[in-house]
């Protein structure tokens, strides 16, 4: 197995957070209790040491669920202290600020930053509107900004996206992938995009997850797929509507009943409904299951993305009445935001989490477990 250099990259903290991981781990080895909870638990039981990238992995593959902080007999008040859920969430946010091609200022001051960035975009989309202007005779958002200055906006703010994330990618991969450089079959990412999809281990051991206390409940993997599928509606919305724009040449923008127009509708209200039953419960979640910076990072992301699906709905209200020029810039500037966090940011999460799941099913086909 190649060694990552996470405590290279990271100092005291990551090393800190490996160290506490390693320790809670090699009690849970021993234990065995929540085998039967989460993915996390069957792959800790395939090693009887625990490499700085073993960690890394068993740590992108954690949901946080949390069903194992309430099973566990050595949770805190215990001596022990085991506290799988938010010890594996320190080192989650330290593979994603190493990973990420930039500042880690949206992992220190999350809010912070993600404020900044989004005046900033305002700023910006403002100063494109004002040199460039609407379209002549445009309709709609077009007579607001015209279409090649949108056009660049958003492949300018994309591209960024895009580059980060592979760059993410590709070192994340680097110091916490396995020695095998084939990586998984095409069985296993097969089998990991259908646990990505149905969200499978935000079901904890089936009976669902300590969302709220003691008690199981659904809620976090319910207003996780609605945001996640809402997000992808969206982007759905945004694709259809492009093609037809520059290839079908039926110009934008598309009513209310047309497929466009429905799936940004639809896609937008789940949004809306996803992002804020999760910033509820990031809101009424303690300090005994994740750290305030871990819960600041988290809800930086959620309200960049409340923010772009309620700006997009305002933006479609807004059609034909004088307060379409905030709205468009408010919603422009909250997906360019969105765009050059993704990468620096806990969107990541995503990314790494599909690479967990491929590597996790792969682990399996190859000892014949399933």
């Amino acid at each position: 197995m190649h060694g990552p250099d996470l405590v290279a990259l990271t100092g005291s903290k990551g090393e800190a957070a490996l160290a506490e991981a390693r320790r809670a781990l090699q009690i849970c080895n021993a234990c065995r209790y929540c085998e039967g909870y989460c993915a996390v638990f069957p792959a800790m039981t395939l090693r009887r040491e625990f490499a700085d990238a073993d960690l890394i992995h068993l740590a992108n593959l954690c949901h946080g669920c949390r069903d194992c902080l309430y099973a566990c007999q050595y949770a805190p008040p215990h001596e022990f202290g085991i506290n799988i859920p938010k010890t594996m969430s320190e080192v989650r946010i330290e593979s994603y600020a190493r990973a990420a091609p930039g500042t880690r200022l949206l992992v220190d001051r999350p809010q912070l930053a993600t404020a900044l960035l989004l005046g900033m975009m305002v700023a910006l989309v403002e100063l494109y509107r004002r040199l460039l202007g609407g379209d002549p005779g445009g309709r709609g958002f077009y007579a607001v900004m015209g279409r090649e200055a949108m056009i660049a906006f958003g492949l300018t703010a994309a591209g960024f996206a895009l580059t980060g994330l592979t760059i993410g990618l590709l070192r994340y991969r680097a110091f916490a992938g396995p020695a095998d450089h084939f990586g998984p079959s095409l069985r296993s990412w097969w089998r990991a995009a259908g646990d990505a999809a149905t969200l499978r281990y935000l079901g904890g051991g089936g009976v669902g997850c300590n969302d709220t206390g003691e008690s199981f409940s659904y809620k976090r993997r319910l207003y996780h797929h609605l945001m996640a599928w809402g997000f992808a509606a969206c982007f759905a919305a945004t694709s259809l509507g492009a093609i037809y724009d520059h290839l079908l040449h039926w110009p934008a923008p598309y009513p209310w009943i047309s497929v466009p127009g429905l799936l940004g509708t639809v896609g937008g209200i789940a949004m809306i409904a996803g992002t804020t039953g999760l910033i509820w419960l990031k809101r009424i979640e303690g300090d005994s299951v994740s750290s305030p910076t871990t819960r600041a990072f988290d809800r930086s992301l959620l309200i960049l993305l409340l923010i772009a699906a309620a700006t997009g709905l305002a933006n479609r209200l807004a059609h034909g009445t004088a307060t379409l020029t905030p709205a468009l810039i408010m919603h422009l500037a909250s997906i360019g935001a969105l765009l050059v966090a993704m990468p620096l940011g806990k969107f990541m999460h995503a990314g790494f989490r599909f690479l967990a799941l491929a590597r996790h099913a792969d682990e399996r086909r190859r000892l014949r477990i399933d």
